[in-house]
């Protein structure tokens, strides 16, 4: 999103008296160095607020209890109905999300990204018959609209058409050559049919070829193990866990691959630091078998968080801000510590001119993610632009020292140090 930056002061209206041209050199300089830090943020508060790809409901967790904290913004947000209560229920959670997406699709009935919304809540909720109405749907619509083949792919898997399943992943690939998840479900989908050379060799290619995703690194190694080829297994996790030694499945492969090398002392210790690093979902791959994520209640207040946010972002796209920021709100509402929903209402804000809402949310996820250097850049850049200099300051220190390599933080802290 392009920041609109403000024409600054007419020089034209020229005053004689020292005095006043004193004061309006010094209003206009402490103007510029405000417009100066407003364009340093080259690319809009909006840029992360997009539907992050790959965050299919299953993968997330809920960060807090419905109704314990405030709704963003300084309107004050008030929601009622058993969804907002704090003794909620996963049924009262379930209808809402239900209810939510019934009204986007009575106002947008053939709407492919709506359709598509619907159909993810579906698919989350085992409906996989509704859910494949839906995304061909979609696709009858829009024949080249890749969110519909992909949901059709997660229902090939879901129905053991795998060969079915790695077509419709292509066509994603096809439509959508920067769509991040469909070559590893497409490699995943090859595998599954038993085509697993051919499963290398597609991943193989797609590694060298450009920065490649974890998942398709992860998928590589598997297949490497699925074929005995034991030391290219190993040296794709070992480069894996020096690259990212945060991922939990780096040593998960490892462990394998150890355990099949008869080397039972490395495979017990890589399993224990997978064990530490390893998220709940993660931790499932010890158990081969995913519960039914429908009948957990934090799991479906992130299923209704979710449906939400995703709701919101059609409404954005229909020209319905107000509609989408009442969305978004509602998913802030029942997740306090969520941030998508926050940097949805950011870039609306951002958009709209409502500096001091979006202000507001920056202070926000400045509490949640303290160590994102990102949010504290926005809130300095938003302060500056409120004329709040010394919240400015310190939040551009705070951004410095968690990237002191960032020139664009650099240049902003160095403009905010400047004399009003």
């Amino acid at each position: 999103m392009a920041v609109q930056l403000p024409s600054g002061e007419a020089d034209g209206n020229h005053d004689p008296g020292g005095r006043r041209r004193s004061r309006g050199r010094r209003r206009r300089g402490a103007a510029s160095i405000r417009w100066g830090l407003w364009a340093i943020l080259v690319v809009g508060l909006g840029a992360a607020a997009g539907y992050v790809a790959g965050r299919w409901y299953w993968q997330r967790g809920s960060a807090g209890q419905s109704g314990s904290s405030p709704a963003v913004g300084p309107r004050q947000w008030t929601f009622t109905g058993p969804a907002y209560s704090p003794e909620a229920t996963v049924e009262d959670y379930r209808q809402e999300a239900l209810r939510t997406v019934q009204q986007m699709l009575a106002d947008f009935p053939r709407t492919p990204h709506a359709l598509s919304v619907a159909a993810r809540l579906q698919f989350s909720l085992g409906a996989t018959d509704e859910s494949k109405q839906l995304w061909q749907k979609a696709a009858e619509i829009d024949p080249d609209f890749p969110d519909a083949y992909y949901g059709l792919g997660l229902v090939a898997e879901d129905e053991g058409d795998f060969d079915r399943a790695a077509e419709l992943f292509a066509k994603v690939m096809e439509l959508a050559p920067s769509e991040r998840r469909a070559p590893s479900r497409f490699a995943k989908a090859l595998i599954s049919a038993g085509r697993v050379d051919e499963a290398i060799v597609f991943l193989e290619e797609y590694v060298r070829s450009q920065p490649p995703t974890t998942d398709a690194v992860v998928d590589l190694g598997q297949a490497y193990l699925h074929r005995g080829r034991l030391e290219e297994a190993k040296r794709t996790f070992e480069a894996l866990m020096r690259a990212a030694p945060e991922e939990a499945r780096a040593y998960y492969g490892l462990s394998r691959v150890y355990t099949r090398l008869g080397r039972r002392d490395e495979a017990l210790e890589y399993m224990r630091k997978f064990r530490l690093l390893a998220t709940d979902d993660q931790k499932e791959l010890l158990q081969h078998a995913r519960g039914r994520i429908y009948e957990d209640l934090p799991q479906m207040r992130g299923i209704l968080s979710q449906t939400l946010i995703e709701t919101g972002q059609v409404y954005h796209r229909q020209s319905r801000p107000e509609k989408a920021e009442e969305l978004w709100q509602r998913s802030a509402f029942l997740e306090p510590t969520n941030t998508q929903c926050r940097m949805e209402l950011l870039a609306l804000y951002e958009e709209r001119g409502r500096h001091q809402d979006a202000l507001v949310v920056c202070q926000q996820l400045c509490e949640i993610q303290p160590d994102s250097a990102e949010h504290w850049l926005n809130l300095g850049l938003l302060s500056a632009r409120l004329d709040r200099p010394t919240e400015a300051l310190a939040a551009l220190g705070r951004a410095r020292q968690l990237r002191p390599d960032d020139p664009r933080i650099e240049r902003a802290y160095q403009l905010a140090k400047q004399p009003q």
